[in-house]
């Protein structure tokens, strides 16, 4: 899985030794597939990047999860009823 911050590719062993953290940079891991997530932060920064033009453009968490609902749609992967369960919990903890 690559980082988002600085490209740098990690594999499961590499993230674990370093507490799902990038080996490079050490900057975080948010989604791991690995650990059950259903996409990666490449793929949710992809997806603000699309939308965001640029960061100039700002968006609800409403919105967010429309646009991500109707992004992994379109690959399959999965319900809208786990994206909704997914930005009830992120919404409400912030």
């Amino acid at each position: 899985m690559k980082c988002v911050k600085c490209n740098t590719d990690n594999n499961l062993k590499e993230r674990t030794e370093a507490g799902g953290r990038c080996k490079n940079c050490n900057h975080p891991f948010a989604f791991d597939p690995q650990a059950g997530s259903r996409f990666t932060d490449i793929f949710f920064n992809n997806s603000i990047q699309t939308i965001s033009s640029e960061n100039t453009l700002f968006f609800t968490p409403k919105q967010l999860w429309y646009f991500l609902e109707k992004r992994l749609a379109k690959k399959g992967d999965i319900g809208p009823a786990v994206v909704s369960l997914f930005f009830s919990f992120f919404y409400y903890n912030l």
